[in-house]
């Protein structure tokens, strides 16, 4: 039951952006990174330009505010990978049909925007990574993802 618990909760993490109405209420309030899903999100053009009004203030860019979508779903996607692992697990203790087959690699995949990658996922860079570098982003390893080539240990 816990399993589920977590894994409903990272599921319900992903699309979280601050709505209009929380935002007029207190523009202060809301997290930097649900102000980036809402600026990526918006459809309205006046709560568009106030949220982006609201990151400036913050001091964050268009990049940097991509980077962090980029790295909350990678971090969402990871907890729901996990979440079903333990729950298969759990079913196939007493053994699976089918021989146990687990696929060696996620069908979700980001790459450098411009790299040679093939997606399906791209993101801009470059970009400080918060974490393992799950997709290979940081070719030199110095933790800064989507150098332009030739840029590494510089």
């Amino acid at each position: 039951m816990r399993v589920w618990v977590i894994a409903a909760f990272a599921l319900g993490l992903h699309g979280c952006a601050t709505t209009p109405r929380d935002f007029y209420a207190d523009p202060s309030k809301p997290g930097t990174t649900a102000l980036c899903r809402a600026y990526q999100e918006a459809t309205d053009p006046t709560y568009q330009r106030d949220v982006v009004r609201e990151l400036l203030g913050r001091g964050l860019t268009a990049e940097e505010c991509e980077s962090r979508v980029v790295a909350e779903n990678v971090a969402i996607i990871g907890v729901a990978a996990v979440a079903t692992g333990v729950v298969l697990a759990a079913a196939c203790q007493d053994g699976c049909p089918g021989g146990g087959y687990a696929p060696s690699y996620s069908a979700v995949d980001y790459d450098c925007a411009g790299g040679s990658g093939d997606g399906p996922y791209y993101v801009q860079g470059p970009f400080r990574l918060n974490g393992p570098d799950t997709y290979y982003l940081d070719a030199d390893g110095d933790g800064i993802a989507c150098e332009p080539y030739g840029d590494y240990g510089s």
